[in-house]
């Protein structure tokens, strides 16, 4: 899927004013119930200032989850600071008329902060837990993690697998670390959820070296000898849909938006300010959530400047069709049948006809250089989502972003990067900050006019 262009014929603004009609549950009525649990006890939190997600699917493995919130200084010198070591915290986010929303996720808990009294002051080490609770409240910090996380950190796998295609070695691992791997002696639970790759090729020995971990199973296979995605390739684990899921995805596609039968993501930008307060700001349509852009759409493009520098294509001789024997051996050498052996990728054919192509030698792995060349045509944005609902997103999101310029309509195809979500319970509402990568429009200016 490349860039669309059509005739506006008012199209954006009938999506908009379906939207504004739309009463988002969302707004205003966001509530999240979080206790914390220790090995004897639960503590609901009654003061809970703010939570904030932040979710880098091209970076990181899983969330990373902070939450501050006050406590009686008697609680946490003698319950939680004591039992520091193994933390175990709930988070029940609940949406005020959709009951189906609710649902729980269990996080490993790490204080980052507490003002430092209970390094400093001897006196409370003394006083018991009631006289405590007088003296007020104590500030706290803390940073949550999944417990899937832990395990597939520290989960080693290796081992040669004969006549077996990519796809197979990534999910027979990741379920067969459900029953070998336990954290606080209880067994993984996930769903797993691995978008096809484009590598289908069946492998008479696939080997996978001691010391590998199983968060970094989709990095190994994508960066050595074989290759899984086109566009890079990300594992995240998130709770999703109510079940904790483990997602392995490509980082880049502009291909995606239009197959997908889950929800995809499509940012309308009105070009105006007029919506950037409105709470009816986006509209489920089918499997399609649309969503009105705040104004302050920030984007950094370099599309031309990257491919003028990095190139705009790569050739390659295949190492693999050279074993296959597409040469011809003379009295004057070794023949190399051209069409046999060489392969390439290319990202646009410029007005001006010039082309930077780069040789880069005999690979067994294209995918890997794909994947470099496609992120050299992707442009970032960075939208602001008021009265979000950022549970609706998943690692590998197929997105749109769509706008009007001079009477027709561009749509840029691309893939979710990054949410960032704030939590603030006096206003009771979701703030989320999506980074989005799609094909850059100044690349495409550069093609011929068809």
């Amino acid at each position: 899927m490349g860039i669309d262009v059509s005739p506006s014929r008012g199209i954006i603004q009938q999506d908009i004013e379906l939207i504004l009609r739309y009463d988002n549950p969302y707004k205003n009525n966001v509530t999240y119930e979080i206790n914390i649990h220790t090995e004897n006890s639960t503590i609901p939190l009654s003061f809970v200032e703010s939570v904030e997600y932040m979710r880098n699917y091209g970076k990181y493995i899983s969330d990373f989850v902070v939450l501050k919130f006050k406590i009686s200084l008697g609680a946490y010198s003698k319950v939680i600071y004591t039992q520091r070591d193994n933390l175990m915290c709930s988070i029940k986010k609940i949406f005020k008329d959709k009951v189906d929303s609710n649902f729980t996720t269990m996080y490993k808990m790490v204080i980052l902060k507490d003002g430092g009294s209970m390094e400093s002051d001897q006196t409370i080490k003394k006083l018991t837990a009631d006289e405590l609770d007088k003296a007020g409240m104590v500030t706290v910090e803390a940073q949550l993690y999944l417990r899937e996380v832990e395990g597939f950190r520290s989960s080693f796998i290796d081992g040669i697998y004969k006549n077996v295609i990519l796809k197979d070695v990534i999910i027979g691992l990741l379920a067969q670390a459900k029953n070998n791997i336990q954290v606080d002696g209880l067994p993984l639970e996930y769903n797993i959820d691995v978008y096809e790759p484009n590598n289908t090729q069946q492998y008479e020995n696939l080997i996978i070296p001691t010391g590998i971990t199983l968060d970094n199973l989709p990095n190994y296979l994508q960066g050595t000898d074989y290759g899984v995605y086109n566009g890079d390739i990300g594992m995240y684990i998130q709770p999703y849909n109510k079940k904790t899921t483990v997602f392995v995805y490509p980082l880049f596609n502009t291909e995606r938006f239009n197959k997908e039968t889950g929800y995809k993501l499509t940012f309308i930008n009105p070009n105006t300010a007029m919506y950037d307060v409105v709470e009816n700001n986006w509209y489920i349509d089918g499997n399609n959530i649309k969503i009105i852009c705040n104004s302050q759409v920030k984007i950094i493009d370099n599309g031309v400047r990257s491919y003028i520098n990095s190139g705009d294509g790569i050739v390659s001789i295949s190492a693999s069709n050279l074993f296959e024997q597409n040469y011809e051996i003379t009295d004057d050498g070794i023949l190399l049948d051209k069409d046999s052996t060489l392969e390439g990728s290319k990202i646009v054919d410029r007005r001006d006809k010039i082309s930077k192509t780069r040789y880069i030698g005999p690979q067994s792995n294209m995918y890997k250089y794909r994947s470099e060349l496609l992120n050299t045509s992707m442009a970032t944005y960075q939208i602001t989502w008021n009265f979000s609902a950022p549970d609706y997103l998943y690692p590998g999101m197929p997105v749109e972003y769509v706008y009007e310029e001079n009477g027709v309509i561009i749509r840029l195809p691309g893939i979710l990067q990054c949410v960032y979500s704030l939590y603030q319970k006096v206003k009771g509402t979701q703030t989320s900050v999506v980074i989005i990568k799609v094909l850059s429009y100044n690349v495409y200016i550069s093609q011929p006019s068809s």
